[in-house]
């Protein structure tokens, strides 16, 4: 069995989602945190969240 990084397993991940048809995106902080999985949550569940709701 061979070794490799944790990053080097991640990019290799990331590659083949991206490969797969996935968009890649880079999240900084928090807040773009939340964006990102209130606009996947709303965009596999057919609904829209106001900000109470969310």
């Amino acid at each position: 069995m061979t070794r490799q990084s944790e990053a080097a397993l991640e990019e290799k991940l990331l590659k083949q989602l991206v490969g797969l048809g996935y968009e890649r995106v880079v999240i900084k902080n928090e807040a773009e945190l939340l964006a990102n999985l209130k606009l996947q949550f709303e965009k596999h569940n057919a609904v829209k969240l106001s900000a109470t709701e969310f």
